[in-house]
């Protein structure tokens, strides 16, 4: 992968419009690939998914929307994953509720269950 400096937490509460224009506040700045930058408005996004049917629905959506706007979306569910296992981990170390713990490690699993799935697809070409 190429990597590049990032944000590294980049999501809503990270942009506020100041004088007209975007401004992007609390930098985090790390290396790794661009897609990496995405993967927290997606994970905001599926975070609240009723059941997996929806969490399926709601990252093959945001996808399809990135890589409609140029993004290389073909590592896009291992990052997600990835930016999933750090917040799930950052939430244990702060000691947060669990129920946000459970939700991250469901998560965790629901997109392996799509990474296999992806995988599968692959497999039968």
């Amino acid at each position: 992968f190429e990597t590049e400096l990032l944000h590294g937490d980049l999501r809503y509460s990270n942009i506020v419009m100041w004088h007209d224009k975007e401004h992007i506040i609390d930098p985090l700045g790390v290396n790794a690939p661009q897609i990496m930058e995405c993967t927290r408005y997606i994970e905001d996004d599926i975070f609240t998914a009723d059941n997996f049917a929806d969490f399926r629905n709601r990252v093959l959506l945001l996808r399809n929307l990135f890589g409609d706007v140029g993004i290389d979306t073909t590592h896009m569910i291992d990052a997600i994953f990835i930016d999933s296992v750090l917040r799930t981990t950052s939430s244990i170390l702060l000691g947060e509720n669990e129920q946000i713990i459970n939700r991250g490690k469901l998560n965790a699993v629901w997109l392996l269950e799509l990474a296999e799935e992806r995988n599968s697809k692959i497999e039968r070409r």
